[in-house]
């Protein structure tokens, strides 16, 4: 038996899902929004009582689906150096799109 059966067959609405679909990706990209660029540790602070661990994992996942911007991107930055993350109001606003076809509100 699969653990995860994918009921919905869309990609679009599936990104949207994931990104949008947890409290702690959503304050991310509402703290990205309100606050303009910021690094990991930033976030957290901002959204304490969540981790830099919890930020981290929510990060790569919005990342993934084009909904944050690094700078630099995490794969070229040097040691110890910081990475500043942006939202990507485009992209947000397509998933947010994609979301509200599939329950037939757009």
């Amino acid at each position: 038996m699969p653990k995860f059966v994918q009921v919905i067959q869309d990609a679009a609405v599936n990104a949207a899902i994931e990104v949008l679909g947890t409290q702690v990706r959503v304050a991310i990209l509402a703290h990205l929004a309100a606050n303009g660029p910021s690094t990991r540790g930033q976030i957290a602070e901002a959204l304490s009582p969540i981790g830099v661990t919890t930020v981290q994992s929510a990060l790569m996942v919005l990342s993934k689906h084009g909904a944050i911007s690094a700078d630099p991107p995490p794969a070229e930055a040097k040691s110890g150096q910081r990475v500043r993350y942006s939202h990507n109001p485009k992209r947000i606003a397509e998933l947010h799109h994609a979301l509200g076809r599939a329950v037939h509100i757009l």
